[in-house]
């Protein structure tokens, strides 16, 4: 058995409490049988939902399972966006072949001591926690699974947006604090989606499936994404408008699209300012696309009617609880992509991932 075990590819899964290993081992096995591996798992386990929020915390724009304070000790470790301390897989690491990785560290200090490491396998979408330098110089091949939260990611932005539209948490908030909200006395104005102007800022898997999602409220579609081919948006009964057209003509703004290294958020000042004046914008995409000092100041002179924000900039915290506490925001902690179905879908999609590596496809 132990010569067995050493003619075998060693595949180490790491996972946490959202994406969980013994999961993705269930479905390597199903897929494969329990003798196709040599598998290995780590954990990282985290007991705290929460952290506290300071005037200075910085806030989290990218995956967070811990307080940011935690990383102040390692800034020149070489990557970002990672949990648990990051040189903890410098032991794991050695003799694997193949790697799945979630939000684990793997600066080049790790890597330096794969010593057999041909394949890793991310279960996110952007590597932020991967030295890709290094990796591309050693020929080591990265794959993703890109796609997998995007229904989550949909349906979250449809539940925000008609959250806000209809005052969900802020009837629920009445209620929690033993007060009975009288709305036809307030002046908050509810409003629906039916035959609206619907903007999409990129059109890829989410944005077609929140697409798809909003098909029974009978909206205008509108894109703005150059990669998009014209098939693409016709299939969807989607009109392509240039970015000035579509932000002065939608009354729903959504972003998701990629943000470019090095450029100006797409949702500058200036597009924030052609907006129109009781459109509403929405970002469940990247912290990078949007200007927020640019739309903190559209929001407070009200020349846009609100805001549903699930990520956020850079700016410390006390900034964005002036945004919290305006009542034309809807905000949460960059919650949309996380769903027991996602988690599901990221080990299908590695799973398959895994045939392609060893040529079953």
């Amino acid at each position: 058995m132990e010569r067995q075990a050493r003619n075998l590819l060693t595949l180490l899964i790491t996972g946490d409490n959202m994406m969980d290993p013994d999961l993705f081992r269930e479905h390597v096995e199903q897929a494969f049988g329990k003798d196709k591996f040599n598998i290995k798992i780590k954990r990282y386990s985290f007991d705290n939902c929460c952290f506290p929020l300071e005037a200075q915390t910085t806030i989290p724009s990218g995956m967070c399972f811990e307080d940011p304070k935690a990383k102040m000790g390692y800034p020149d470790c070489g990557v970002n966006e990672f949990y648990g301390e990051p040189y903890s897989l410098m032991e794991d690491i050695r003799d694997v072949d193949i790697l799945v990785i979630h939000g684990a560290a793997l600066p080049r200090k790790v890597l330096e001591n794969a010593n057999r490491l041909k394949y890793i396998i991310s279960l996110r979408g952007g590597p932020a926690n991967i030295d890709m330098e290094y990796v591309r110089q050693h020929g080591i091949k990265l794959l993703n699974t890109n796609g997998k939260n995007a229904q989550a990611v949909a349906e979250f932005t449809l539940g925000a947006l008609l959250d806000f539209e209809r005052d969900i948490t802020y009837g629920n908030a009445y209620l929690k604090n033993d007060y009975w909200w009288i709305k036809a006395v307030d002046d908050r104005m509810s409003h629906e989606l039916q035959n609206k102007k619907f903007g999409f800022i990129g059109y890829g898997n989410i944005a077609q499936k929140l697409r798809k999602l909003l098909s029974g409220f009978d909206i205008e579609a509108y894109a703005y994404s150059p990669h998009i081919n014209e098939e693409t948006l016709e299939k969807s009964n989607v009109k392509r408008l240039s970015l000035p057209e579509l932000v002065s003509t939608c009354d729903y703004v959504s972003l998701h699209t990629r943000p470019v290294k090095g450029q100006p958020p797409v949702m500058s000042a200036e597009m924030i300012g052609m907006m129109k004046s009781d459109a509403v914008l929405i970002n469940s995409g990247r912290g990078a696309l949007l200007d927020y000092a640019a739309l903190k100041k559209a929001l407070e002179k009200k020349r846009i009617r609100g805001a549903v924000l699930d990520v956020l900039g850079n700016e410390p915290f006390s900034f964005y609880k002036e945004l919290l506490d305006m009542s034309n925001t809807l905000i949460t902690p960059h919650i949309a992509g996380q769903s027991y179905e996602t988690c599901v879908r990221a080990c299908q999609m590695g799973t398959q991932l895994l045939r392609s590596i060893l040529g079953e496809e």
